[in-house]
């Protein structure tokens, strides 16, 4: 059975207890995020936005589900994409296949998202051709990272096996339209799979080709969109207030304190892949026109000992959100063997992941009482279902981040400044 409340709790409270910001700028703020939640609900209803329809709709779930098991045939299957051709992926396959666990059934899965020379070799190095799967993700087609890690590999796999069977380990994910990519799968007999023209890369995480790579190995795609579609639910039937008063928070900070960082400070691994997909959401969504904040990542408890003192006596120019999972404890506890330590007595009474929730709760009481703003997420198990909630409530958020700064979220023109000047340096040589 899936939970059909709300499954991710947010507490803006300690923002409030110590003096950070007082309830009146909050208000103000707040009618500001109302009114602008109105606005993107009007779009909603529009259909002009058609990703927050996504996990509403299955045949993208079944689409997936028709190549599935072809890739579940390899040892490998690299998945080559960037930016948020990537992430999405990334971040549902960090619960399932991580650096400490993978399940054997399944392929291992490798991400070529950062485009770097001696990686790319040393995973061509590892993976054998004969028994590795390829997935390309460009919306456009025309993305340079992609395009040449793919005729790369097309041509390391030429030298090694039939080319004729290129159409049995490539699949290319990409707009119907004429681009590059279409053009090298025409030309080498490779299948492809359409990506919505409606849906950009960072907010195409309920799309084929975010979907595909974690379906691979056993991630359960429809408790993630049922996850992210009950959210929307209770979101637009005024059930969940948690993204308004997020984008509220972020108004009432701006104005008052001028903060424009912030730092996602999260408990738990599972996590990391995550808060990078934040960061590409908030930056490349909001980060128009000389406005924008600044996504900072940041991790606990490792980073306790690396950035907490400058959060702590630094400037007073930065939003904490928190992220937990109450974790349950996993061990056998043998307190005796602890005996000859009397004065780690606490340690040996409690298991990891108590010391995890006793650091995340201290550092969250250590940063209200140096009055610095903190809002703390919290979902009782981060799991397919809980993902889908929060990727879900923090594209809402954005959205009506966006709309408060009258910035439109759905583009990055300045993006593409960049990808020119490289292209041309390249052609000239």
């Amino acid at each position: 059975m899936f939970k059909t409340g709300p499954i991710i709790h947010q507490d803006i409270s300690p923002c409030f207890l110590y003096g950070a910001l007082s309830d009146e700028q909050f208000v103000i703020a707040r009618n500001t995020a109302d009114s602008a939640f109105r606005a993107v609900g009007r779009n909603a209803e529009n259909r002009m936005l058609p990703f927050l329809e996504a996990p509403f709709n299955e045949e993208c779930i079944e689409k997936a589900e028709s190549v599935v098991s072809h890739f579940r045939k390899f040892e490998s299957v690299l998945v080559i994409g960037t930016g948020g051709s990537s992430l999405g992926a990334r971040t549902m396959t960090s619960l399932l296949q991580s650096w400490v666990m993978a399940d054997n059934a399944f392929p291992k899965l490798y991400f070529l998202d950062n485009l770097d020379a001696e990686i790319f070799w040393e995973i061509m190095s590892i993976v054998n051709p004969k028994t590795t799967g390829v997935i390309a993700v460009s919306k456009s087609g025309e993305t340079a990272e992609t395009l040449i890690q793919v005729m790369r590999c097309i041509e390391y796999w030429s030298g090694i096996i039939d080319i004729g069977t290129l159409s049995e380990q490539f699949l290319f994910i990409t707009e119907p339209k004429n681009n590059f990519l279409r053009k090298i799968a025409a030309h080498f007999g490779i299948k492809c799979m359409d990506h919505p023209t409606n849906i950009g890369g960072r907010f195409s995480c309920f799309s084929l080709g975010s979907i595909l790579p974690p379906m691979i190995i056993g991630f359960d795609v429809r408790k993630f969109f049922h996850g992210a579609a009950s959210t929307c639910n209770q979101i637009f039937l005024g059930r969940l207030r948690a993204p308004i008063d997020g984008a509220a928070l972020a108004l009432a900070l701006y104005n008052t304190k001028n903060i424009r960082t912030h730092v996602f400070f999260p408990y738990g691994d599972a996590f990391s892949s995550f808060t990078f997909w934040c960061r590409q959401l908030i930056a490349e969504s909001i980060g128009k026109n000389g406005v924008g904040f600044t996504p900072v990542y940041g991790m606990g408890p490792v980073d306790q000992h690396s950035q907490l003192q400058l959060y702590m006596d630094g400037p007073d120019d930065k939003l904490f959100t928190v992220l937990f999972e109450k974790q349950v404890a996993r061990e056998r506890l043998s307190p005796n063997t602890w005996d000859f330590l009397p004065s780690l007595r606490p340690f040996a009474i409690s298991a990891i992941a108590d010391l995890v929730s006793a650091q995340c709760n201290a550092t969250c009481q250590a940063l209200m009482k140096k009055k610095r703003p903190v809002r703390i997420l919290c979902v009782h198990v981060l799991n397919e279902q809980t993902l889908g909630a929060l990727m879900m409530n923090f594209i809402i958020e954005t959205l009506i981040t966006a709309e408060i700064f009258h910035v439109d979220p759905l583009t990055q023109p300045s993006v593409e400044i960049g990808k020119k000047i490289a292209l041309d340096a390249l052609s000239k040589r």
